[in-house]
């Protein structure tokens, strides 16, 4: 997205010593460009003499590789390594390819002369530790108590690049130095040049050959510390013949830098139709949904479906606006609920627990069929779904599952998987979800996706396999029209992947009543939106109506993914459920996916800083309208202090919005800003609101322990602001329009009714009028700040008919 006109990136390296260098405005970033191999069960290195630089290649081209989608031009630096192991011997070729346009190098290797032990081999490349870094902010796939080995990682296992199911992420004012953290994106904030601007770096690693690809922070066996590109793909019987490596992009904004450095990804891999703004939102998730799992978890049947359904969807118990339901595990027959019965409540849902058949369980007598009759035909709900595991259930399929001899399946670890090879296992899934949609079913959650890479590990090249089995999964649920929700599936391995698919899970489950699980279900939901938006819309887990669960509301309202609850039985809140969603059940959407301010990102928010996101909403007529959430996110719970500026939102705030039609700001200052509270909606009289000028930032805002505060900031334009509709968050989504006519005439249609705020400076008046000229009564007008010195609130009452203010 954007590409600069004079590169600021050079890359040089000696021909006689080897000496790499490239630089980024003039100073060093990075100053090692080496190969560490693990050949015949030994490691190889320049360290290690076995690995001995020989010699320098420079070349020049356009279309990298014949690769249209990589216009311009290109200049490669190729390091040539011999090697020499025993009666072995070999050359290793390491590329550092440069695009001046993008401002970003591609490093990646190749092997030439391969002989017959090379399915023994697995390598990393080395970039050493970047220069002029001020401080770094990395995800992982990790464990939070996974802590160094001091250095004796184990060979192979070095080099499986599996990960975790969720991911988090950490800021350091150093580069980590840890063995078993498995980084999957790292940004680093570099040192302002000579202009002063900010500059930063983003390395990605990069998957293809049928290899996945990691970043690993650390010294190990003696070799240094540093940066390494590390390519795990260990199958006996395939040659390696390439290390896949990363690319390192370098820009003045971290947010714009995400969307230029994973765009340029996949472009370089062929897969750009997988980024989200070249995929559809789905329908149903424009509306606000439930989900059971925290309900019943594995407990759900038949008749616990009517007792939720009659104590929390109706006007009188709970609310009538969800639109969609998802039916989470515990319908499906397997080991531990088989379809004729009974239970075995032995069997851990994860432990010795596999698919028998397509029918749902005893618990659902008359099927899934009877839970559709139920759910449309007397609740009203337009959608439903159900939740399925990744290869179909915990542990795969059972061995005596009469699906054994119906479809093909590949035995790995104990593991029964339908077989991606040659889409073998493509009929399985066809099936499966023609069986759903017979019974009324229109999504599923596909959870546990992350694992793919743990089952398939083995069985061949293993990211090609990841690919074939999406290819075959989510390409039958596109055959039936089936939505998908993405869950447990932040492997970067997997999001690369969906053709189709654009919703995915980013935080870990939600966990009621544990304030620190909450706390991090917002830093995941803040910060991995980073990486993980660029090809899907973010999905912050479930949440309660009722408790202390404000902030992940607030969360969800910002993040612009789907907005689903889940509540105990007879315990939903209409009322909080209407703050989320209009009298129809429709989200008040932002209208791209939230992202942490440029301010925090390289902050440590677990220890000492607030997190901070923003979102917008381009209100036709009238301009973009931000929307920002500041939290206390602090681990021990200690008080912090957070303020709000328009350039905490960086370079990002004024560009167009991918998937709409809608320009970007025509004025990228208006003469000024409101800045309104909106924690608390309908907001109280009291609540804050001041004027932010260009450059200005707002008074302190104190956040006690797990304090989240949620605010709107609208242009001033012809002395008045726009708040929205006081009755729900993110109001101006109430509105169709808002429109001039001259400068003293403003023309308001909304496509919902409720209580307009709108704000007018000092000293101007504004009366308002129907479509009919009839004058509108004002409900109140609240002066800011107590005297009316610094403008004053008004609250008006409208309906679906469009009203007119006219400003003196």
């Amino acid at each position: 997205m954007g590409s600069n006109a004079r590169s600021a990136i050079t890359a040089s390296c000696n021909e006689k010593t080897g000496s790499f260098e490239l630089k980024f405005n003039g100073k060093a970033s990075v100053a090692t460009l080496s190969p560490v191999l693990y050949y015949d069960g030994e490691w190889l290195a320049e360290q290690t003499g076995e690995v001995v630089f020989t010699g320098v290649r420079k070349a020049r081209g356009g279309h990298f590789e014949g690769n249209p989608l990589l216009p311009g031009e290109h200049e490669a630096i190729t390091k040539i390594f011999a090697v020499t192991r025993g009666d072995a011997r070999f050359e290793v070729h390491l590329h550092a390819v440069t695009f001046p346009s993008l401002d970003c190098v591609y490093f990646h290797g190749s092997i030439a002369g391969a002989g017959p032990r090379f399915d023994k081999i697995v390598g990393y490349i080395d970039l050493g530790v970047p220069g002029n870094v001020r401080g770094y902010r990395y995800f992982h796939g990790s464990e939070a108590k996974d802590t160094s080995t001091g250095g004796d990682g184990t060979a192979v296992d070095f080099f499986i690049c599996h990960q975790n199911s969720f991911h988090d992420s950490a800021a350091s004012p150093v580069l980590p130095d840890n063995d078993r953290l498995r980084i999957t994106y790292l940004l680093a904030d570099l040192e302002r040049g000579k202009d002063g601007n900010p500059a930063c770096a983003a390395l990605v690693p990069v998957n293809r050959w049928g290899q996945r690809t990691l970043i690993r922070c650390c010294s190990i066996l003696g070799l240094p510390h540093g940066a390494k590109l590390v390519s795990g793909t260990h199958v006996d019987g395939d040659t390696y013949e390439n290390m896949a490596g990363g690319i390192l992009a370098f820009g003045d904004d971290p947010v714009v830098l995400s969307t230029r450095v994973f765009e340029t990804y996949m472009q370089l891999i062929g897969r750009q139709h997988a980024l989200r703004w070249y995929k559809e939102f789905p329908v149903m998730f424009e509306y606000i949904g439930f989900c059971t799992w925290n309900t019943f978890v594995q407990r759900v049947s038949h008749a616990l479906m009517e007792e939720l359904c009659k104590a929390n969807f109706t006007a009188t118990s709970g609310s009538t606006r969800f639109k969609y339901l998802i039916m989470d595990d515990g319908w499906q027959s397997t080991s531990a609920y088989p379809f004729d019965g009974p239970a075995d409540p032995a069997i851990n849902f994860r432990g010795k627990n596999f698919l028998q058949r397509f029918e749902a369980n005893h618990k659902f007598p008359g099927g899934l069929e009877a839970i559709n009759r139920l759910l449309r035909e007397q609740y009203g709900f337009r959608w439903w779904g159900v939740w399925h595991e990744v290869t179909g259930y915990w542990q795969g399929i059972a061995k005596n599952s009469p699906l054994l001899r119906e479809y093909h399946f590949v035995t790995n670890m104990g593991h029964i998987t339908p077989d991606p090879r040659d889409a073998k296992g493509y009929k399985f899934w066809i099936d499966y979800y023609a069986y759903m949609r017979r019974a009324g079913v229109d999504m599923v959650k596909i959870d546990n996706q992350s694992s793919l890479g743990r089952i398939l590990d083995g069985v061949g090249p293993v990211d090609a396999l990841i690919e074939a089995y999406y290819l075959m999964q989510q390409g039958a649920a596109a055959a039936h029209n089936i939505t998908i929700l993405n869950c447990m599936a932040q492997a970067s391995d997997c999001k690369i992947h969906w053709t189709r698919s654009n919703v995915a899970r980013i935080t870990g489950d939600f966990a009621p009543g544990d304030v620190h699980v909450m706390k991090k279900q917002v830093r995941q939901g803040i910060y991995q939106a980073l990486f993980f938006a660029q090809f899907c819309w973010p999905d912050d887990d479930m949440f309660y109506t009722t408790g202390e669960c404000k902030p992940l509301a607030l969360l969800h309202m910002v993040s612009g993914g789907p907005v689903y609850v889940t509540d105990e039985v007879g315990k939903t809140d209409g009322k909080m459920v209407a703050r989320m969603c209009f009298e129809d059940g429709r989200v008040p959407r932002l209208d791209v996916p939230a992202m942490p301010t440029v301010d925090c990102i390289f902050e440590d928010s677990d220890r000492s800083a607030p997190v901070k996101a923003w979102s917008y909403h381009d209100l036709d007529g009238w301009g973009r309208v931000y929307y920002y959430l500041v939290m206390n996110d602090t681990v021990d719970g200690h008080p912090v202090e957070a303020s709000i500026g328009l350039d905490d939102m960086g370079a990002a705030r004024f560009l167009p919005t991918p998937e709409g039609s809608k320009a970007p700001p025509a004025k990228r200052w208006p003469e000024a800003y409101v800045l309104a509270d909106i924690t608390d909606v309908p907001a109280p009289a009291g609540a804050r609101v001041e004027v932010l000028e260009p450059g200005r930032r707002s008074t302190p805002i104190p956040l006690g322990d797990a304090e989240a505060r949620y605010h709107v900031l609208s242009p001033v334009v012809h002395g008045i602001s726009i708040l929205g509709v006081d009755e729900a968050w993110n109001g101006t989504k109430a509105l169709a329009s808002a429109t001039w006519q001259g400068q003293a005439t403003l023309v308001l249609c909304p496509a919902y009714a409720g209580t307009l705020r709108f704000f007018a400076m000092p000293g101007v008046e504004v009366t308002a009028t129907d479509a009919a000229g009839t004058p509108l009564r004002v409900l109140d007008a609240v002066p800011a700040g107590g005297d009316g010195s610094r403008g004053t609130v008004y609250r008006l009452a409208v309906g679906k008919i469009p009203i007119t203010l006219r400003i003196k």
